[in-house]
């Protein structure tokens, strides 16, 4: 008699407190969670074991849950707004083509729809890692260095027209290898985007020592009609320069947010 009155009074309580799972989630897993806690205490019952305890636990447990995947909920719902909004974004940048009636192909939209919307979403994913907001503005400003980065290269080339600009992919190929190693935490990334920063202003110095070298072709095409260092010393200095500037600025923002971050 003791056991049917502690099984319905715990198994309504319990009952209640799954409720307070996200619907979703309450849907899908409500009703075997319940069934497996109701098995249970059935089981410890039959064996004589303390059922308080026991209830206690799964209380506890489950109210862990409940908090969890609530907090993933609201995350996941800012995020997908966030991604709405980018996605907006996306496809007003895309009307600039458009209306300049520059020549795109339906390739070269899908190609800048891809791009920047991926470069959103890697800045969302990577900011979330913190809370610093000294973390969160290194992120922008590496995601949007990159960003340009590959689009000009992409595009129109920096360096002439020529394969000596796949050197640029290197650049990015640091920041892609460097962040996984450093498993994105603040001092790793710093030390990411101060190698990419050099490795930036090297390309331009390796480009120029292949020009004197008289290796033309690797500069520029054939049929060409821009000069192998196209478009100048100067100006190829002065734009990786700014690049490089870029990601050392990104840089000391990871190294504020390393030193700001608790031990």
């Amino acid at each position: 008699m003791t056991y049917d009155h502690s099984r319905r009074r715990y198994r309504h309580w319990y009952a209640k407190l799954l409720r307070l799972y996200p619907k979703p989630y309450y849907d899908r897993f409500g009703e075997g969670m319940e069934q497996t806690f109701n098995d249970l205490f059935r089981e410890r019952a039959e064996e004589e074991r303390g059922l308080s305890a026991f209830a206690l636990w799964m209380f506890v447990e489950t109210s862990a849950g409940i908090v969890r995947e609530n907090v993933t909920l609201v995350i996941m719902q800012n995020i997908t707004k966030r991604l709405s909004v980018w996605a907006i974004v996306v496809a007003a940048v895309l009307t600039i083509p458009v209306l300049a009636k520059w020549p795109w192909t339906g390739g070269d939209f899908a190609f800048g729809a891809v791009v920047l919307f991926g470069s959103a979403l890697v800045y969302e994913l990577l900011a979330r890692t913190s809370g610093n907001s000294a973390y969160r503005f290194a992120v922008g400003i590496a995601v949007a260095s990159s960003l340009v980065l590959f689009w000009i290269n992409a595009a129109v080339g920096i360096i002439g027209d020529g394969p000596v600009n796949l050197m640029y992919f290197g650049v990015l190929s640091i920041g892609f290898i460097g962040a996984l190693i450093a498993r994105f935490k603040p001092h790793g990334m710093a030390r990411t985007l101060f190698a990419m920063a050099f490795a930036q202003i090297a390309v331009p110095a390796i480009a120029l020592m292949i020009w004197k070298a008289g290796w033309q072709d690797l500069l520029t095409h054939r049929n060409s009609p821009h000069p192998p260092f196209h478009p100048g010393i100067a100006p190829v200095f002065v734009l990786n320069g700014m690049f490089a500037m870029l990601f050392v600025g990104s840089a000391f923002l990871f190294r504020r947010a390393s030193d700001s971050a608790p031990t």
